[in-house]
């Protein structure tokens, strides 16, 4: 791999979901116990995770040196995607934490860019392979987390948030982007307000009906859709949905979509048995060009 100047890239696979990783570095209860080469322990004083948010800790090394860390974050885009910049102390550098995923495993691109050639070649010759235990660690601790039970979808929109929320609330604006690849809808009734409720049935491109039966539970409009999904009305839900919109830049919105199953089984059952995760990312790709065509 060719590194922009004055970067170190560490890559490495995981046989666990995109979200279980991610959650791995976001919940700092898990992130104390990994991050750091081997035999470093944590204190984690602060965590913000959110732009501008504060990042501060304490490392405590095998050696008993502390060394106090300062970050900020810049950019944070779940599951996909953490921006910080790393301030205080020794070294000043970008760090970014990529996470893909593909066919059962999460692919974790980690780069640091320092910002000067006498940074980087002070700490390369000790960052490399101490970036490889971090993921060592990782990869433990990972081993002994609870399964599972969350998909998470992101997108930026070029969009108002009002008109979003628009997009994703009403009828005549759902009906043209809802549901995976191939799929069409027939909606029987559809109120998205708090304690309303959508009626609908899915058809597959391979002729099958899907019926589906959603129930409100919180719209705050233009910023927050809270909501349980099943089958039919009267029976136990399948996940509960929500989605929050938050305004970035100038007309553009932040969508983020968490599907939070009962337990680990249920979700792995509708990766594997209806490939649930591809199609979210699908359903939002078809948003995504839907609200394209309604502002151009």
């Amino acid at each position: 791999m060719n590194n922009p100047k004055n970067t170190i890239t560490s890559i490495r696979e995981f046989t666990y979901q995109r979200e279980l990783v991610y959650n791995a570095f976001v919940n700092p209860e898990y992130l104390a116990q990994w991050w750091g080469p081997n035999g470093f322990t944590n204190t984690i004083h602060k965590f913000d995770l959110k732009p501008g948010g504060d990042w501060t800790l304490t490392m405590h090394s095998p050696d008993g040196q502390d060394f106090y860390n300062v970050s900020k974050f810049e950019q944070v885009v779940a599951p996909e995607l953490i921006v910080y910049k790393h301030l205080d102390p020794v070294h000043v550098f970008t760090g970014s934490l990529a996470f893909g995923y593909s066919s059962g495993k999460t692919r974790v691109v980690f780069t640091m860019t320092f910002e000067s050639d006498e940074e980087y070649n002070k700490v390369k010759d000790f960052i490399i392979p101490a970036n490889e235990q971090n993921f060592d660690r990782l990869e433990k601790v990972l081993s002994t987390m609870p399964a599972n039970r969350e998909l998470i979808f992101s997108r930026l929109l070029n969009a108002p948030r009002e008109l979003v929320f628009a997009v994703w609330t009403k009828p005549e604006h759902i009906i043209n982007w809802w549901g995976p690849n191939g799929f069409t809808n027939t909606i029987e009734y559809m109120d998205a307000s708090t304690g309303g409720s959508w009626k609908y049935m899915m058809h597959g491109p391979d002729g099958r009906d899907y019926p589906n039966f959603i129930k409100y539970t919180e719209v705050v409009k233009p910023e927050k859709i809270r909501y349980l999904h099943g089958e039919d009305e009267g029976e136990k839900e399948q996940f509960e949905g929500l989605i929050t919109l938050q305004q970035e830049g100038n007309n553009q919105t932040r969508l983020t979509m968490r599907l939070l199953f009962n337990n680990a089984e249920e979700l792995e059952y509708v990766v594997r048995e209806f490939g649930a995760a591809d199609g979210g990312n699908q359903t939002l790709n078809k948003l995504t060009n839907y609200i394209n065509q309604l502002v151009s």
